[in-house]
């Protein structure tokens, strides 16, 4: 993205390191900690030159072309409504000889464009956010760092900082190992963060820190997988990282300060700081009773206590003590009690308890209001309550007692009728008991309007395998009775009583089943039709036909789905048999041995006529309604001296249409070799068959009347079955024999027509020729 316009007069002003004086901007103010690694503004300095900006301070490292470390302050102040930049920027202000890394450097390396300064900080106005898209303000940070946990902890500084407090921030990349993206930019084993929360006051931040202050140091592996982890678990001291990058953090406070701080692990107690011993307990007391509760804490003296019902402080005389006494108790006692415990270095709070009064009977708080619900959708009743001991309810439709066991939300503060009809109608109270009393609610109307059928819950499409039970249901929403009618292929389906019914069941599936089905469903106001769904029954085939030519037929057996398989020998030129125990198969990985079928093959080129090249053959068909889809096939070849140098994979279509889907080589040294030809996913029509033919070609003689000189062992074929599977497969092939003859001269054009292909969208086509 080239150098933003509106920034090139403040890109001047950079060059000038003049600072702009508006809330924590300005050049002054992004570094007041201190500048970790020495680094000076002498273009000399390639691997640690500073860069003081009114919006952040950084080292840039034209080695590594990325920071060492970005520093920066960070209030409330800092925080508008400017917005997110659309775009990166080069760094053109880097001095003459260093690498500006490109907005595209980072494009296919994996890694984001992760911000040091996040944009988030930088809000105010356009110009301020753009700043932090300098690509010198870049690391390269795996998605998951930066999306997730870094992303978190930036939003959670950005929340302190609106808590009143003034944040001085550092970050940076360690644990360097060489990596790089394709630009040369280096990838760093962590991204860390140091953070020195300073409340707002008087004066500078600088002035303000104390040993006692607010330091989180974390420290995140660069890698994937830490995306949903809490910030938390990757707290660490400013002392680690400091080992970790050689810089010094904090030189700008007093020595003993800065000890101080760099040894701080955020969340642990600092020395002599509160601690709870013993923790208060829950109580019970009645109306007009007493309740006492008790810490006990260790720390520093002096402590001081005070103490809280539900996040609000409490005053009296012993509000402020180690026991906290409450005297003839009411209703309004009831709550959660804790106690915040300080001294000078520090302070805690203790667990939450509650004070729970008995003796109140239940009283109404806020009754059920009335409903107006349209038939087949949802009425709810709530009631809100006050009372003590525990209360129980029971819901009423017209001053009878509706029962649990018909409705379990009944017996709960909140009622619900899931569909309502028109019979639901009616008045609804409640009645709250506990052992001190009971109470009944006001009465609320519901009241339901008709409504013609809708689809509340639509049947789903199914897969079942043949003699299992498919079970398609819809939930109908609308005024009641309905009638239903189930329809297969848009037909209503008769014979079977459960297709009037909202469940269709087909207690023993067959093949002939598969198909779309929806329900049409009625009232007296309308009708309304599911969308259609689809039920497949279908056969789990094996992994893979596989024929170890033992027999013809396939070891493996076929799907229930499918018939043919058998291995038939084709212009054998001779009296060879197809199966035999002869030259036993080997040196493949999955090799069956022994038998093999073989045949003798013809010399010269492919030739697909009658008594031309020698093939082996086998026909697959599915049943009726289905298709099958083969995906892939393999098989183990030995040809001798005089048998074929090449194979020619066709397959057939149910009409005769032939089509050349794989060709290559054969070795014809003797050796058993395993051949994966590669080919697209060859469809058939529903029900039709699909034939496979393999041809052998190319052989330097033809063999003996008896002799086979090509063998093939360990045909295996991965297929699939079911409906409507050409529909929407952009890979399948058809197969079209164009029957069409055309003259072609050595390294001349050839004009192929006769054919048309229709469509919306592209489509591959591939032709193959046979000749002569």
């Amino acid at each position: 993205m080239p150098f933003p316009r509106r920034l090139l007069p403040f890109t001047l002003a950079l060059l000038q390191l003049a600072g702009v004086a508006r809330a924590t901007l300005g050049p002054a103010l992004q570094s007041q900690l201190g500048n970790p690694s020495g680094a000076t503004a002498a273009p000399t300095a390639a691997t640690n030159y500073l860069i003081a900006r009114p919006q952040y301070a950084l080292s840039h490292n034209n080695t590594t072309r990325e920071p060492n470390w970005v520093s920066w302050d960070l209030t409330t102040a800092d925080v508008g409504s400017s917005g997110r930049s659309a775009n990166f920027f080069q760094d053109i202000t880097l001095p003459a000889g260093f690498y500006q890394v490109l907005t595209t450097d980072y494009s296919g390396s994996g890694y984001d464009r992760g911000h040091m300064c996040p944009s988030g900080d930088r809000t105010v106005t356009d110009a301020d956010n753009e700043v932090t898209f300098f690509m010198s303000n870049m690391i390269p940070q795996a998605p998951d760092n930066n999306q997730g946990v870094w992303a978190n902890f930036e939003s959670e500084c950005r929340t302190l900082a609106a808590a009143g407090n003034e944040i001085l921030i550092t970050s940076g990349p360690s644990g360097f190992t060489g990596t790089t993206i394709a630009s040369g930019v280096a990838v760093a084993g962590y991204t860390w963060k140091i953070a020195v929360v300073v409340p707002l006051g008087p004066g500078t931040a600088l002035s303000r820190i104390t040993a006692t202050t607010r330091v989180i140091a974390i420290k995140i592996p660069n890698i994937a997988g830490v995306r949903s982890n809490p910030w938390q678990n990757y707290i660490t001291t400013a002392a680690q990282i400091q080992s970790d990058t050689g810089y010094t953090f904090f030189s700008e406070v007093p020595a003993t300060v800065a000890a101080a701080l760099r040894t701080k692990v955020d969340g642990a107690a600092a020395v002599g700081s509160p601690t709870v011993t013993t923790q208060p307990a829950a109580q019970t007391a009645a109306v007009g009773g007493n309740a006492t509760f008790t810490v006990a804490a260790a720390g520093d003296a002096t402590l001081t206590y005070q103490w809280s019902r539900d996040e609000v402080e409490l005053t009296g005389a012993t509000a402020t003590t180690a026991t906290l006494t409450l005297t003839n108790l009411k209703a309004t006692d009831a709550g959660n009690y804790s106690v915040v415990i300080k001294n000078s270095v520090g302070s805690i709070t203790s667990a939450a308890v509650s004070l729970v009064i008995t003796g109140l009977p239940p009283v109404i708080v806020t009754p059920p209001a009335a409903r107006t619900v349209s038939a087949g959708t949802a009425a709810t009743f709530a009631v809100v309550t006050s009372g003590s001991p525990t209360l129980s309810y029971q819901w009423r439709r017209a001053g009878l007692p509706i029962p649990a066991s018909t409705n379990a939300s009944a017996s709960t503060a909140t009622l619900t009728l899931a569909r309502a009809q028109a019979a639901d109608a009616a008045s609804y109270d409640v009645v709250v008991t506990n052992s001190v009393g009971s109470v009944t609610s006001a009465a609320a109307l519901l009241a339901v309007t008709p409504a013609a059928p809708s689809i509340a819950t639509a049947p789903a499409a199914q897969t079942v395998t043949p003699g299992g039970t498919a079970t398609l249901s819809v939930v109908a929403s609308g005024s009641g009775p309905f009638t239903y009618q189930w329809r297969k292929t848009g037909v209503a389906i008769t014979g079977n009583a459960s297709a009037t019914t909202a469940t269709l069941t087909l207690p023993v599936a067959t093949v002939a089943d598969s198909g779309s089905y929806e329900v049409v469903i009625t009232n007296s106001l309308g009708t309304t039709t599911s969308a259609a769904i689809t039920l497949d029954v279908t056969v789990t085939p094996p992994p893979a036909l596989l024929w170890d030519f033992v027999a013809a037929v396939p070891k493996s057996g076929l799907p229930a789905d499918v018939t043919g398989g058998t291995v038939v020998q084709r212009n054998n030129n001779g009296t060879t048999l197809t199966l035999t125990t002869v030259s036993a198969s080997g040196g493949y990985p999955g090799v069956s041995g022994t038998s093999n079928a073989g045949a003798a093959a013809r010399v010269g080129p492919l030739n697909l006529a009658e008594g031309g090249s020698a093939f082996f053959e086998f026909t697959l068909t599915p049943a009726a309604g289905r298709q099958l889809a083969v995906t892939g096939l393999n098989f183990g070849a030995r040809s001798t001296a005089t048998g074929p140098q090449a194979y020619a994979l066709l397959a057939v279509n149910g009409s005769g249409d032939a089509a050349l889907i794989a060709s290559g080589p054969l070795a014809n040294n003797s050796v058993w070799t395993l051949i994966t030809p590669a080919f697209l996913p060859i469809v058939s029509v529903a029900a039709a068959p699909l034939t496979f033919r393999l041809y052998g070609y190319g052989g330097a003689g033809n063999a003996g009347g008896s002799t086979a000189n090509w063998r093939i062992d360990d045909l295996a074929v991965n297929l699939t079955t079911g409906t409507g599977l050409f529909a929407g497969d952009a890979v399948a092939q058809r197969l079209v024999n164009l029957s069409s003859r055309v003259r072609a001269a050595n390294g001349g054009d050839v004009a192929i027509a006769g054919f048309t292909i229709a469509g919306t969208t592209p489509k591959p086509v591939l032709i193959r020729a046979a000749g002569p």
